[in-house]
Formats: structure tokens, sequence, C-alpha cells
């Protein structure tokens, strides 16, 4: 289902505001901190019910009110459905049609949405828990399995071996090691499944964007090799790993052969991308990451994404600004945020743009 009109009070430095999506691509348009990113967020957590800058459910209501509310009108083969949701310090409570939702299991079915923002650039970036968590939501929503449960579970375990480690106390880890490697053999093939997943399509993605060079991924486990395919080799190979780093663990003090250790590898042309792209193809491959992600998100559920775009156009040349509204085009429903002065005229007939100015939405007009 697509979102048809969303309607705002008392988020972030909207006091009141009502938008309609009427077209495939809408553009908001503004100068900065003007409130086009917060409405890309109430977008994003009526879709989700997550917010995709904070944590803290607090952040995103107004500055002296309680609480905030948003409500979307949904549409699709199914006909017309609306979402509510409201926030504040208690937290955040979601309806659909009017019933209350206990989590955002079937709204996130109902509505997906894949969001890309400027900190996406981490994506590209020459840390690994970015690209851990976007395989980890990969792996969620394309498997159908327990995989929050599996990381919290491994979270805990590796907490407790750490007390273990640091007590030298190494006779009482064989029992946590047992249901660390269970744990991590079910993460480590899941996430094996993400990666030649996105590896299958990332170049195609990154190339059509105007990307040069061959865009790719690998997965590095902290058990050090590639994880097997049966289930039971694999926990061996975790159990391996474990025995043969025990000395260095109980050096250490902590957990070496542990998920929160996996390395996710991009490269360009077989090279680190942090030793090898420049911003603009950082940006460009974060870009195709997501692209990846919307076409991963709609084999899964069925449904066609929703794609938020915040401040994706800075900093792209001609040819590549032009491949980046193709693809922009070619999506079923997609807002986007752009600078005033931003060449949007390519966007074509079918799309449309408001004005955002402190906290207030213009006239709806063609672009």
């Amino acid at each position: 289902m697509g979102i048809e009109a969303l309607i705002v009070e008392d988020f972030r430095n909207y006091a009141r505001a009502a938008v309609e999506f009427p077209r495939p691509v809408t553009a908001l348009v503004g100068r900065n901190a003007q409130g086009k990113t917060n409405l890309l967020e109430a977008l994003y957590v009526a879709a989700t019910l997550q917010s995709f800058r904070s944590a803290r459910t607090e952040d995103l209501v107004r500055t002296g009110a309680e609480g905030f509310f948003v409500r979307a009108r949904l549409t699709g083969p199914a006909g017309v459905r609306t979402a509510t949701v409201q926030g504040g310090a208690g937290g955040l409570a979601a309806a659909l049609d009017g019933r209350r939702l206990r989590g955002p299991a079937e709204l996130r079915s109902l509505v997906p949405a894949v969001v890309f923002s400027p900190e996406d650039l981490i994506l590209a970036g020459s840390g690994s828990e970015p690209r851990r968590r976007y395989l980890d939501r990969l792996a969620a929503l394309t498997q159908r399995a327990s995989h929050g449960d599996d990381l919290r579970r491994a979270r805990r375990i590796t907490e407790q071996r750490n007390r273990l480690l640091q007590a030298r106390a190494a006779a009482a880890l064989e029992e946590w090691d047992l249901q660390l490697a269970a744990a991590y053999a079910r993460i480590a093939g899941r996430r094996q499944q993400a990666t030649a997943a996105v590896a299958e399509r990332l170049a195609g993605t990154y190339g059509a964007l105007g990307g040069p060079g061959a865009a790719g991924v690998a997965y590095r486990p902290a058990f050090g090799a590639e994880p097997e395919p049966d289930p039971g080799a694999l926990e061996e190979q975790i159990l391996k790993a474990l025995a043969r780093r025990r000395l260095e663990e109980l050096r250490a003090g902590v957990s070496l052969v542990v998920p929160q250790r996996d390395e996710v590898v991009l490269t360009l042309d077989g090279r680190p991308v942090p030793h090898q792209a420049s911003r603009g193809e950082a940006r460009l491959l974060a870009l195709a990451l997501r692209g990846v992600e919307l076409e991963l998100t709609r084999t899964a559920t069925g449904e066609p994404p929703i794609l938020l775009l915040d401040d994706v156009l800075s900093e792209l040349d001609g040819v590549r600004l032009d491949r980046v509204l193709a693809f922009v085009r070619s999506t079923d429903q997609v807002v986007l945020t752009a600078l005033e002065g931003a060449a949007l005229g390519a966007l074509g007939a079918d799309a449309t743009l408001y004005r955002v100015e402190d906290g207030h939405i213009g006239e709806l007009r063609s672009a």
C-alpha cells in the first residue's frame, strides 16, 4: 500500500500540518532547517513505528507539547486504511483502522518503507557496525526468522562470558561457549545469505546510478572462515575458533569470537571502500545499498515500498544526477527533500512539489 495523505500534530517543529501525495513522486523543497526532514521522519514513523534519526520518542515531540500525533491514510488494492501513531514520554501507541497494534510487524508488512539520509554515508565508512545493522535488518526481513532474538541472546551470552573471562574462570566457559555457538551459527548463516543477496544486486544497482567501478560486498565473520552451509558444521566451526582463541580471550578479558565483531566489507574494484571511494562515490554506494534494500523489501513483503530520500541530490554531477532522478522515477512511491534551486524539472509530470518553510507546507503544484 502507499501513503495517500499525512496529518501531523506537535511533531518536531510542526504544530499541525496536512499533506497529500497524489502522484508517485513528491518533492519537499526549501532551505535548511525548515522541517523537510521532519516530515520524512513522520512518514517513516507512520510506516515503521520508529524514527530513523533518534531512539528517544521524546525527541519527536514539539517543544512545549506533551506528545505528538501522526495519522496516515493508506491506499492499495485492498482499499483505504488509516494508521495512527501517538508518542510521548510513555513511548509509542499505534492503531490500524482504530484497532490497537501490539507491535510494528503488521504495519511494516503493510507499508514497508526504506529511507536514505546523509547519515547513510557511514555505510561506506571504515567501521562495520552500520553495515552489520544493515545486514541484520535484511536478514530479519527476508528470512522471516527470529534474528533479533538471536542477536539479543548473543549479546547476553557475550556479557556473561566477558565477566568470566575477566575473572579468569576458564572452566566455566564451556557451557556458555555451546550456547554462543548455537546462536552465532544462526546469525552467521543468515548474515551470509543476506550478503549473497546484496552482492547479487549491488554492482548492477551501483552502476545504474552512475557509479564508477565494480561494487562488491563480503562477509567476514569473527571466527575467521567462510561459514559452513550446514548448521551443525557451522556450530562446530565456531566452537573450534573459540577453543583456538581461548588464551587470547583470557589475556584480553573480552570475547573475541562473537557476532558483534563480524566484518562486512564494501569494495570498489576489489579494494576496500574507505581507501578507494570519493565522497560522491560513497554517497552513490550508500544509495545503491538502499536500492538493494528496496528490491529485497518488495520481494519479501509483496508490497511496493515507499522510498524516502533526504538530501540525495546534493553533491551529484550532471550524469549521476540524471541517473538518480531516473531511479527515483522508476520507484512506486518516492518522497524526497531538496534545497531550493535543485534540478527537479527532470522528475517529470508525475511529480508534485511542496514548499516547506518554518514548519509550514505550501500549496501543491506540479513539477
